[in-house]
């Protein structure tokens, strides 16, 4: 199988095809992004060594969605559950989901990467020492140090929005409720922050920069928060939803990194 698969990418690459392949190996349940799998990079990386193109680029791509449909079977996978096998009935119950709004999607491009740049002199190196056992293993730390630089780039495009901002407020109470006045000063200083990095922020977070309404409702009605009437508005989060929170709180959580550590 690995010799027709690496002909064939051969092939896919010496002819100039594009190809697309995700390089964690599968979508993350927790929202955070996975660890990259190298067995497709590390077989590009080998292909082109050998000469077939003079360069070839690579173009990390971050897709972000305002809600994802499978929030119910991540929350199930995540406490242990099997992850269901696809079937006709599932896809006929799947037109329910038609019928609701889950937002945006929104599909970023880091710049292209060179692999011809990033090898630099390694690459003939590379190709006359083949089979060797120190050169193979100098190829192995290369196509590692690559996957990761590709994922830091998904992360460093990947947008903000007003999902991810209301998460994250929501879930760094010790308790299980705000008042709307401390959230929204809470979610304002977030993106404060985001705009200071300047990170890419989606419309729908635009729009909620004044009040944070638009999310709220949105999560409402989605039945992850709830509004609670009284002394003032209050936004309480069910414990049961507290993980669904959490895989959009997760998505941006990496522009949060350094500051907290240092805080």
């Amino acid at each position: 199988y690995k010799v027709v698969f690496r002909k064939y990418l051969t092939f896919l690459i010496r002819e100039g095809y594009t190809q697309e392949f995700f390089i964690e190996g599968g979508r993350s349940r927790t929202g955070k992004i996975l660890t990259p799998k190298l067995g497709m990079l590390s077989a590009i990386v080998g292909v082109f060594v050998e000469g077939v193109r003079r360069d070839l680029y690579f173009v990390p791509v971050s897709i972000h969605y305002g809600r994802v449909v499978e929030e119910a079977a991540y929350q199930r996978e995540l406490v242990g559950a099997e992850k269901e096998k696809e079937s006709l009935w599932s896809l006929l119950k799947a037109r329910t989901v038609l019928r609701q709004k889950y937002g945006t999607v929104h599909v970023t491009f880091a710049e292209p990467m060179s692999l011809n740049q990033a090898l630099g002199n390694r690459k003939d190196r590379f190709r006359t020492g083949a089979g060797d056992a120190g050169i193979e293993a100098e190829k192995r730390r290369f196509t590692r140090k690559l996957g990761f630089r590709i994922l830091r780039e998904v992360n460093a495009v990947t947008v903000v929005g007003a999902t991810s901002v209301s998460s994250t407020v929501l879930l760094s109470s010790p308790h299980a409720a705000w008042r709307y006045p401390q959230f929204l000063v809470a979610a304002q200083t977030l993106l404060r922050f985001l705009r200071h990095q300047g990170v890419q922020l989606t419309a729908s977070l635009e729009r909620n920069a004044a009040d944070f309404k638009e999310s709220l409702l949105f999560l409402e009605s989605g039945g992850l928060v709830q509004r609670v009437q009284g002394d003032g508005d209050v936004i309480r989060v069910p414990a049961e939803k507290r993980i669904n929170l959490d895989f959009y709180k997760n998505n941006t959580i990496h522009f949060f990194l350094l500051p907290e550590l240092l805080s």
